[in-house]
C-alpha cells in the first residue's frame, strides 16, 4: 500500500534538472565530451568569499582557489 494516490508521481528535482541541463547543452552544441581537458569551475557567491572557500573545501573535499570564487550582487 502507498501513502499517495496512484496518479501522483514523485519527481527527483535534482535528477530532472540534470537531465534538462544535459539535453540543453547537447541541443546547443555546448556539451564538452573531451575528458582530457579538466573543466574549470567558477563559484559565484553572495556572501563571504573566505567563508565559502572554507566550507566549500570541507564539503567538496578539495582545495578551492580564491581566484575561482567571485562575489556577486544577487539583487542587481
Amino acid at each position: 500500500s502507498s501513502l499517495l494516490p496512484k496518479d501522483v508521481a514523485i519527481v527527483d528535482s535534482a535528477q530532472a534538472t540534470a537531465i534538462s541541463l544535459y539535453e540543453l547543452l547537447q541541443n546547443q552544441n555546448l556539451h564538452n565530451d573531451n575528458l582530457e581537458v579538466p573543466p574549470r569551475i567558477n563559484y559565484l557567491v553572495t556572501d563571504s568569499i573566505n567563508r565559502f572557500q572554507k566550507v566549500g573545501e570541507i564539503f567538496l573535499g578539495e582545495q578551492l582557489s580564491l581566484s575561482d570564487i567571485e562575489l556577486i550582487d544577487a539583487m542587481g
